[in-house]
């Protein structure tokens, strides 16, 4: 309907024609549209609470993975706000419902990604080399493992979507004073990545190590990317570039003989697992930086989530250690 087209020029505006969370609000107008046509709905100041709260626990929505079913309503909840406040509703009927909820005893069986195993990380930079194509310019050629590898480093070490390492500006990398304390820690400079995420617009926050700020600061551009971000190109839309970074770091893990990623297994104890993909380069570092022992809340602001939620349901089963460091924090409270 045409009111859902004000929000989708909204974003257009507010984040650019290739804004990568645009594919996601289309899907969703689809779904908006298939449903407002089954009700007889012409006009989206004819939807009730009642009618939206009977379309949350239809088919539509059921069929959707959990995280996905929460993004997509939190996205139409700030729809209906926005139309609200543009006064194209004189009420918001969607307010007053909560997002979807799912079986406890199935929230297991909605971790649905893994992260990669260091021997498989390994044998996947071993291999780069093994995938660069004969047919394209003899100048890029000769940097071609050299940039796949930075963009590699760069998805395993910020947590990057696909997208936002696309999107990488080397002078969002800063160097950053940390002052010393009073226990006699001396100051330091050390290397910080800022980047505000394409699906949600929150800023990520990550600290680099001095290795891997000097690989991302060095990467070959070509002579088509736009200065100082190597990733992109500038001939290409956003999408184009997201496909062909995807398939080429495919063509690695296929030559690495990398097929899985291991999952938590499900209620009944069976193991499962999951293709590979470029997807898993973010949950691996996800999981590393739990096993580190960082709250949750700190791995959600490294992320670009909106707040920790999806890191205690998605990642929090890789590491048992965190029910660990939870006992201990308790029975030192206890004491």
């Amino acid at each position: 309907m045409a009111a859902f087209d004000l929000w989708i020029e909204r974003t257009k505006a507010k984040f650019g024609e290739d804004a990568g969370v645009l594919p996601g609000y289309r899907s969703l107008k689809k779904m908006i549209l298939r449903w407002t046509s089954q009700e007889h709905i012409d006009f989206i100041q004819d939807i009730t609470a009642l009618q939206l709260t009977e379309w949350q626990s239809s088919k539509d929505w059921r069929e959707l993975a959990y995280a996905t079913r929460r993004q997509r309503w939190g996205v139409l909840r700030s729809v209906f706000k926005f139309l609200k406040d543009k006064e194209v509703l004189e009420s918001n009927p969607i307010a007053g419902i909560d997002a979807p909820k799912i079986d406890k005893r199935k929230r297991d069986e909605q971790h649905v990604q893994g992260p990669y195993t260091q021997a498989q990380i390994d044998s996947v930079f071993a291999h780069i080399g093994d995938t660069v194509p004969l047919n394209i310019d003899v100048n890029e050629r000769g940097m071609y493992a050299t940039r796949l590898s930075a963009f590699i480093t760069l998805l395993l070490n910020t947590g990057c979507d696909v997208v936002d390492a696309v999107l990488f500006d080397q002078t969002r990398i800063e160097d950053v004073v940390i002052d010393g304390n009073s226990n006699g820690q001396q100051s330091r400079t050390v290397p910080v990545y800022r980047y505000h995420r394409e699906k949600t617009g929150v800023q990520a926050v990550i600290l680099l190590t001095d290795a891997v700020a000097s690989i991302l600061r060095s990467v070959p551009m070509l002579a088509s990317s736009p200065e100082h971000i190597p990733f992109r190109d500038k001939t290409d839309k956003i999408a184009s570039d997201v496909h062909n970074w995807s398939r080429r770091i495919a063509r690695v893990l296929k030559a690495a003989k990398v097929r899985w990623v291991e999952l938590p297994a499900d209620r009944y104890g069976n193991a499962r697992r999951k293709a590979a993909n470029a997807k898993q380069f973010r949950h691996t570092f996800a999981v590393k930086q739990l096993e580190k022992r960082m709250r949750p809340e700190v791995v959600a602001r490294q992320l670009g989530h909106v707040d920790a939620t999806m890191i205690r349901l998605h990642y929090a089963p890789w590491v048992p250690s965190l029910d660990e460091a939870h006992i201990r924090e308790v029975l030192g409270a206890a004491q």
